[in-house]
């Protein structure tokens, strides 16, 4: 993922890096999580502006892998975070930049669909956005 958007990411004057890490295992739709990780990438390489970082990681523990996607823009405020994962939302702080606001909302459509979970969390500065791999369990 990193190779494919570092052109892009050169073309903005973002520095995008995927630190070595330990892998883990999961079940997965291996074309659906490229989508996923492809639009927080782009997302992140986006909202962050010249001059900033994404990094792109994997979790610590191989029991509950994790894939982060981790910048220092300007986030997304904690009050809007549940919204912007809505089809078409647009902060109003980012209606300005090119979009259709469907990113995260098709992100969280895969998210779903494998029963991970989803985090949008605050970098300080930034934004992580953490998909925990761990499918959850229903219990009816």
């Amino acid at each position: 993922m990193v190779e494919l958007y570092q052109p892009l990411a050169e073309d903005v004057g973002v520095q995008l890096s995927a630190p070595p890490g330990r892998g883990g295992m999961t079940e997965a739709d291996p074309k659906l999580l490229f989508e996923a990780i492809s639009n927080l990438v782009d997302n992140a390489i986006k909202f962050t502006g010249k001059g900033g970082m994404v990094e792109v990681r994997l979790g610590d523990d191989p029991a509950s892998p994790q894939i982060i996607v981790q910048d220092n823009g300007p986030g997304i405020p904690a009050g809007e975070r549940s919204a912007a994962l809505q089809r078409f939302y647009r902060g109003e702080r980012d209606r300005l930049i090119p979009g259709s606001g469907l990113g995260l909302s098709i992100v969280a459509a895969i998210v779903r669909f494998h029963r991970f979970e989803l985090l949008l969390q605050d970098a300080s500065p930034g934004l992580r956005v953490v998909i925990d791999c761990k499918p959850l369990v229903l219990i009816y």
